[in-house]
């Protein structure tokens, strides 16, 4: 149940936030030019940096497991 009144609360938030930020924004990669609504490009970042830091986290805990899986059969082999 509180899962579903965040979600509602978040996407109460996410409506008011894109209704007051309407202003279109010239966005150029490479070659190509988008005309995006601000709060598009404001999210997109968003999402773009939280995909980037669970990429980071995720070699960070694969790197952290290994470390003690070397440790543990060190001291296993003792």
């Amino acid at each position: 149940m509180e899962i579903l009144i965040l979600t509602v609360f978040l996407g109460l938030g996410f409506a008011y936030f894109a209704t007051q930020n309407i202003a279109p924004v010239a966005v150029h990669i490479v070659n190509y030019r988008f005309n995006l609504p601000l709060y598009l490009v404001v999210i997109f970042s968003i999402l773009v940096g939280l995909l980037l830091s669970l990429i980071i986290s995720l070699f960070e805990n694969i790197s952290a497991s290994l470390t003690i899986w070397g440790k543990e059969a060190k001291i296993n082999q003792a």
